[in-house]
C-alpha cells in the first residue's frame, strides 16, 4: 500500500494557508479569512502538466471540495481521504474527477426534481 506522501510547502507567509503538490497538480488550501470557519481549495496544474488538466476538471475538484469535503460536520477523515485521492496516479485521478462530476450533477438533478414536483402540486 502506498503511503500518503504530499510535498508540503511552507513558503507561504500567509496565515491559514497550506500549499502542497501532487503528481501533476499544486493545491492551495485556504481558511476563509472572514469567519475562519470554512476551507477552500485552489487547484492548478504544475507547469510541466498544463495540457493534462482542463479548466472544467480543475473546477470540478474545487467544487467537490467545497460541497462535499469541507462541509459540516467537519471530519478529519474526509480531508485525509480527499488528499489521498489527489495523490493517486494521474490516470486514476482523472477517473475520480469523472465520478465527482457525476456526483455533483446528481445533486442538481435531485433539487430540480424536487422543485419541479413542488411547482406541479
Amino acid at each position: 500500500m502506498k503511503c500518503l506522501s504530499l510535498q508540503l510547502s511552507t513558503v507561504s507567509s500567509e496565515s491559514g494557508v497550506v500549499h502542497f503538490k501532487v503528481e501533476s497538480l499544486q493545491c492551495r488550501v485556504v481558511l476563509n479569512p472572514n469567519h475562519l470557519q470554512s476551507l477552500h481549495i485552489e487547484v492548478s496544474s504544475l507547469p510541466d502538466h498544463k495540457d493534462q488538466w482542463s479548466l472544467d476538471e480543475i473546477q470540478t475538484m474545487e467544487k467537490f471540495f467545497d460541497t462535499r469535503v469541507a462541509v459540516p460536520p467537519y471530519k478529519p477523515n474526509t480531508l485525509v481521504g480527499f488528499a489521498r485521492m489527489l495523490n493517486v496516479p494521474y490516470c486514476v485521478l482523472k477517473d475520480f474527477v469523472q465520478i465527482m462530476k457525476l456526483d455533483l450533477v446528481s445533486i442538481r438533478l435531485r433539487y430540480m426534481r424536487v422543485s419541479y414536483q413542488t411547482v406541479s402540486i
